[in-house]
């Protein structure tokens, strides 16, 4: 009796450890922005840039543009930027991942011509300064320009009073994003 009742028990926990694999593996990634918000802990980094010998053939496979500049739209006129599409590291999702690295991520959601400023290290201030010269110096515009474009940006989950919450660009004060 004792045989069949510890089977039985062995057979019931490695069904609940198979579910439990299923499951993990069958998870859909959230998006980006809810990578942030949502989670405690720093998603997994993407792969490397494209090579530059294949990146036009990408861009073009992806239908993405391959000149110098692109102009994007905004309700106070286009805003003309270096084609970030040249350096991006990924996609997913309709996601354009420009910026991927230990401090904070940057990416543009292709359909929705937002741009995404993730912030993950500590000091949150100095993070977010790094994180948004880096956006203007990937664009090529300036401050001004850079206002007109949709930016959600978000804090850390650390920082409790701002996290899960638009900050938008910190030099657009007084802008709704």
């Amino acid at each position: 009796m004792r045989k069949v009742f510890s089977i039985i028990i062995i057979i019931i926990v490695l069904t609940g450890v198979v579910m439990a694999l299923i499951s993990w593996r069958n998870q859909k990634s959230p998006l980006p922005a809810e990578k942030v918000s949502e989670q405690n802990s720093r998603p997994l980094t993407l792969p490397p840039p494209i090579e530059p010998q294949n990146a036009a053939q990408f861009l073009i496979h992806r239908g993405f543009s391959t000149g110098d500049s692109i102009t994007l739209g905004t309700p106070q006129g286009g805003v003309v930027v270096k084609n970030f599409y040249k350096t991006i590291v990924d996609t997913e999702e309709g996601f354009v991942w420009i910026r991927d690295n230990d401090d904070y991520r940057i990416n543009y959601n292709t359909a929705d011509s937002n741009f995404y400023i993730d912030i993950f290290s500590q000091p949150f201030d100095m993070a977010r300064k790094k994180a948004e010269k880096d956006f203007l110096d990937i664009l090529g515009v300036g401050q001004s320009d850079a206002c007109k474009l949709k930016v959600v940006e978000f804090a850390p989950a650390a920082e409790a009073n701002l996290a899960g919450k638009n900050l938008g660009l910190s030099f657009c004060a007084g802008r709704v994003q």
